[in-house]
């Protein structure tokens, strides 16, 4: 669900929080407030990034055997 015609009438159409999850092209915690939506998750998004950067960092590091790269 990321038409905002399509949340505003769900939104309009129950009675309890409607939550959604951040997906590409579903991220403006704003613009969601403002068509009714009351709760807003991001799921693994965040910790993927994390996990990304940390695998990348450890590669980096491996391959340069020299840890001044982690003081950059």
């Amino acid at each position: 669900m990321q038409d905002e015609e399509h949340i505003q009438t769900i939104v309009s159409a129950i009675h309890v929080p409607l939550n959604l999850l951040s997906l590409p092209g579903l991220t403006n915690v704003q613009r969601l407030h403002e068509l009714g939506v009351k709760r807003f998750s991001f799921g693994n998004a965040f910790s993927d990034q994390v996990i990304a950067h940390m695998e990348a960092c450890s590669a980096a590091l491996f391959a340069a055997q020299d840890t001044a790269i982690l003081y950059k």
